[in-house]
């Protein structure tokens, strides 16, 4: 698991994999937080969270803030469909701006047609 924020031109890239939770958001926060004001672009990769939780859901909120405090564009370039179902139930959805959602093959349930929210929180 590794979150990391790079910076590279006037392009903030956030990437995030793994668990998103209590335990790993404290330096990302810190990263994001020191991203120049130069930076015109946030762009967050969350194609290979495997688990998220409120606190992982506030550092995407947080690069939101300090994108638009820069007038910086903020998208979310992909999500897990495990992202997805926190986001849509949480309604955030229609707050980020998300380019795409990241191939579920490896992520769907493994029997019964049904979905169990149980684990996402």
């Amino acid at each position: 698991m590794s979150n990391t924020v790079e910076v590279s031109g006037q392009t903030a890239q956030i990437k995030l994999s793994g668990s998103v939770d209590i335990n790993t958001t404290g330096d990302l926060r810190n990263a994001i937080q020191a991203v120049p004001t130069s930076v015109k672009s946030f762009v967050i990769d969350a194609s290979d969270v495997s688990y998220i939780d409120s606190s992982g859901i506030a550092v995407m909120l947080l690069a939101k803030q300090v994108a638009e405090r820069s007038s910086a564009t903020f998208v979310i370039n992909a999500v897990s469909p495990m992202v997805m179902k926190v986001l849509e139930l949480a309604k955030l959805d229609q707050v980020f701006q998300i380019q795409s959602v990241a191939s579920s093959n490896d992520q769907k349930p493994a029997s019964g047609s049904s979905t169990d929210f149980s684990d996402l929180f």
